[in-house]
């Protein structure tokens, strides 16, 4: 009989790095400008996602990005969702496309971008 070895869990370390937080069918523009400025990002779209790259991953982001911009359908029932992802993940947050009312609902919001900003606009608010 064989021994079997387990690979050791891969750490990720990095000093700084970007959790998107998003809806499954939202766009991944700004990731792939994120990711060609050699900043690394982790992508989420529910509690699962979230709770696999923090604590199974060893994902340690710095802050989080998420884009409200192509939530349309049950937008205030999503918002929430959302919310409650950002808060999970206990980073600053920096909002795109969100309404007055809704930049209430996520903790720590570092900066609110407005629906018509550029994806290079996004990647440099990161940078700041």
């Amino acid at each position: 009989m064989r021994a079997t070895t387990s690979r050791p869990r891969r750490e990720i370390k990095t000093r700084f790095g970007v959790l998107i937080v998003r809806d499954q069918l939202e766009p991944a523009e700004h990731i792939d400008r994120l990711r060609l400025s050699a900043v690394p990002t982790w992508s989420a779209s529910t509690g699962f996602e979230l709770l696999w790259l923090l604590e199974h991953m060893g994902a340690r982001p710095s802050l989080v990005l998420l884009d409200l911009r192509p939530v349309t359908d049950h937008r205030a029932e999503r918002v929430a969702d959302l919310a409650s992802l950002a808060a999970a993940a206990k980073l600053p947050t920096i909002l795109v496309g969100a309404h007055a009312a809704e930049t209430k609902r996520f903790p720590d919001v570092v900066a609110a971008l407005p629906a018509d900003v550029t994806s290079d606009r996004i990647v440099d608010t990161v940078h700041a």
